[in-house]
């Protein structure tokens, strides 16, 4: 069997960071540890310089692109 090597794919990230724009959010599923979606968000934050701020609210716990 010949294995085909694919260049120029990204690998699919977990959390939309890349798809939000500024003043955009999304409710972080339950069961999803808090400091877990943080460390994720600090990490894409390096290589983008975008910013999130999380906030918990009566409907859930948010994630919301502020930069």
């Amino acid at each position: 069997m010949k294995v085909q090597i694919e260049k120029g794919r990204s690998i699919p990230g977990t959390y939309p960071f890349a798809q939000m724009e500024v003043g955009d959010s999304f409710r972080v599923p339950d069961g999803i540890k808090r400091g877990t979606i943080r460390i994720a968000a600090i990490r894409f934050s390096k290589k983008t310089g975008a910013r999130f701020v999380f906030r918990s609210t009566e409907e859930g716990f948010y994630c919301w692109r502020t930069q």
